[in-house]
């Protein structure tokens, strides 16, 4: 059981809990009821503490452990639920809600349980993406592990081919090696079936067996000077049957383990199977390797002179090997063919070694491309999550710009009285906190390779800490330049969340083209790719030049109409200016950076310079 999965439980049900509260108090009928509700909110408040000593120790038990990447994951769930609110974490946010239910505000209760439930959702989401990262991460760790060993299995099959074609291609082994010899072995030959032609017209007077044990004789020589072999020769054939014997194995095992693990076997079935058809052939059957010395070993056809009886019984088993060699043929044929020499042998092998390469080469093909498919599955998660993770906190950003819009509109021109501006410090907090997020955010992207969108991500926590800054006190700022500034903000998270959902939209769209193209050779990338392609980055690169250039145009019309005025712009506008240059500056240098990137990457590969 994956390490998110211990508290996926607790956390869901801790969710469930709270979400089931609210419905009953919005109409309590008596102050029962509420003493009721309060006490349930107690109750929860406790589950929240025993997550909360969970999920601290299941965090030092990584640490202990050396797995410091679930560990950061864990604290990092930790510090979402001690964040919960500014009165404190989860479990004192939900016994702030008690004490509001025990006093009878039900409406300040539920205000605050609402917040709770929305950080429960990101928690349980988080914790999901997470899941769901390990399972990706599984599986393509799998997928190359199958890969790496189907190719090594296709190695080892080309090693034994070559083995064999060096075999064949030997001088007592060619096609053509019986006419290298010289003719001595021949004449031997014609010579061994004239004298058993003689012998057999000699001892037994019936001419068609006597034609039969020629045609035996003559087979026999045939059989021998077809599997002429040196001792070496016979030891490496041998040799090579044994390996292809090994291998045969070893992919019978793993065929079991790919249907076992839901993968298609068949390739790798065939393959085995033409491994052992040229295991066979390499070394065929002791039954079959012994016929041809049965068959010409001369001291079972030569009489011994004076034994007239010894001679009889030579003469009936000589009678009986037409039928004994047309019954071996027959085996022959029904195990194959005819008998074949070692010349024969080693083509069928070689033929069969070739085809059982080819099926794994071709299934390396195949795994290699399942591995790039969960690669791009990876990055296109990958872009999600970040995707997610920015529209959460362009929401959280939402829940401070759009009343303070309503606030804005509400006093004009006039001094906030004090609930105002305690609310507004706690909207300069919470910008605060998204600054700190957006940082956070920053880390993860360029941990996995980017320019452009690290740039965004860090120029968002300026302007949240400047947005946050003077929302708080002394200044308690809602005047125009902070309704301009915070719905830039707005714009900058939107332009991020559409760039990344549009590069994961192309990665779908690339998958699914290579899923129609699997006969295809793909290339594997020599490296691990980024985050977001440098097409993307230059399109999100050329959005952000123009708003730099949109705001830098409004600040100088702010500057001109205070001027006309008597007024000049004031320090926060001056940083704010003194930014705006810094980043037009930034934005020139990434652009001429992602340029260099852009010009060292192959030609012959378009997609990289397509559009988003």
């Amino acid at each position: 059981m994956s390490l998110s999965r211990w508290i996926l439980v607790p956390a869901a049900a801790l969710l469930l809990a709270v979400t089931a509260a609210p419905a009953s108090a919005q109409s309590p009928a008596a102050q029962g009821s509420l003493d009721r509700l309060a006490g349930e909110q107690l109750q929860l408040a406790e589950q929240a503490r025993r997550l909360d000593r969970l999920l601290g120790a299941l965090e030092q038990r990584d640490r202990a452990s050396g797995n410091e990447a679930r560990a950061e994951l864990l604290a990092g769930a930790r510090a979402r639920l001690a964040t919960a609110g500014s009165r404190g974490d989860l479990a004192a946010v939900l016994e702030s809600v008690a004490s509001e239910l025990s006093s009878e505000r039900a409406g300040a209760a539920l205000s605050a349980q609402s917040d709770v439930i929305q950080l429960l959702q990101e928690v349980l989401n988080f914790l999901l993406q997470q899941e769901m990262q390990e399972q990706v991460q599984a599986l393509r760790a799998a997928a190359a592990a199958r890969r790496q060993a189907l190719e090594d299995f296709a190695r080892r099959q080309e090693q034994l081919l070559q083995r064999t074609q060096e075999l064949r291609a030997s001088p007592d082994g060619k096609s053509n090696g019986g006419d290298a010899r010289s003719d001595a072995p021949a004449e031997a030959q014609a010579d061994a079936q004239a004298e058993a032609r003689a012998d057999a017209q000699a001892q037994a007077p019936d001419e068609a067996q006597a034609e039969a044990e020629a045609r035996g004789a003559a087979q026999a020589g045939e059989r021998r000077d077809g599997d002429s072999q040196t001792p070496q020769e016979q030891a490496e054939q041998q040799d090579i049957a044994g390996g292809q014997r090994e291998l045969n194995e070893a992919l019978r095992q793993f065929s079991e383990e790919d249907e076992r693990s839901g993968q298609d076997p068949r390739a790798t079935e065939r393959a085995a199977q033409a491994g052992e058809q040229a295991a066979e052939a390499l070394a065929p059957e002791a039954g079959e390797q012994r016929e041809p010395g049965q068959q010409s070993d001369p001291q079972q056809q030569e009489p011994q002179p004076g034994d007239a009886g010894q001679r009889e019984q030579e003469q009936r088993e000589s009678a009986q090997q037409p039928r004994q060699q047309q019954q071996q043929q027959e085996q022959q044929q029904q195990r194959g063919g005819a008998p074949r020499n070692n010349q024969e042998r080693l083509e069928e092998a070689e033929q069969k070694q070739q085809e059982a390469l080819d099926e794994l080469r071709k299934a390396a093909q195949e795994a290699r491309r399942q591995e790039e498919q969960l690669e791009q599955m990876q990055r296109m998660q990958d872009l999600l999550d970040v995707a997610a993770e920015a529209q959460a906190l362009l929401e959280r950003h939402l829940r401070v710009q759009e009343p303070l819009a309503a606030l804005m509109q509400q006093y004009e021109d006039q001094a906030l009285p004090r609930p105002e501006r305690v609310r507004m410090r706690q909207w300069s907090e919470e910008e605060r906190a998204i600054g700190a997020a957006a940082a956070e955010l920053n880390l993860e992207v360029l941990e996995r390779g980017a320019d452009t969108v690290p740039f965004l991500l860090s120029t968002l926590r300026q302007d949240h800490e400047r947005f946050g800054k003077r929302l708080g006190p002394p200044d308690y700022r809602a005047d125009l330049g902070q309704k301009l500034l915070g719905e830039q903000i707005a714009h900058n998270w939107t332009q991020l969340i559409d760039a990344l959902k549009a590069e994961a939209e192309r990665l779908r769209q690339q998958m699914q083209q290579q899923q129609q193209q699997q006969g295809q050779q793909q290339q594997q990338p020599e490296e691990e790719p980024p985050l977001v392609s440098l097409a993307a980055e230059l399109e999100l690169l050329k959005r952000m030049e123009q708003d730099q250039r949109d705001r830098m145009h409004a600040l100088a019309q702010r500057r001109a109409l205070l001027a006309q005025r008597g007024f000049a712009l004031d320090e926060d506008d001056m940083e704010e200016l003194d930014d705006l240059v810094e980043r037009q500056a930034q934005l020139r240098r990434l652009y001429e950076m992602i340029l260099e990137r852009l010009k060292e990457q192959p030609a012959e590969n378009p997609e990289k310079s397509e559009g988003v």
